[in-house]
């Protein structure tokens, strides 16, 4: 019981503005967020940037997402 609730907690966490972008689940998502430290920094980061993190066609998406 304590495990269900604790992954259900862990589920409802990871929703951000990134998993709504197709392709990115919440595994990439809580990389980006632990490498930029917010959504503001990933907007304001350039493709490069992103690259260092992601994947090129990742980075691609994120980058016309926030445009």
């Amino acid at each position: 019981a304590i495990n269900f609730h604790r992954n259900k907690r862990i589920k409802n966490t990871i929703k951000t503005e990134l998993t709504e972008i197709e392709g990115i689940g919440p595994k990439t998502a809580q990389k980006l967020l632990s490498h930029f430290r917010s959504i503001k920094k990933i907007k304001e980061a350039n493709k490069k940037e992103l690259q260092a993190v992601v994947n090129k066609r990742v980075a691609e998406k994120i980058e016309n997402h926030f445009q």
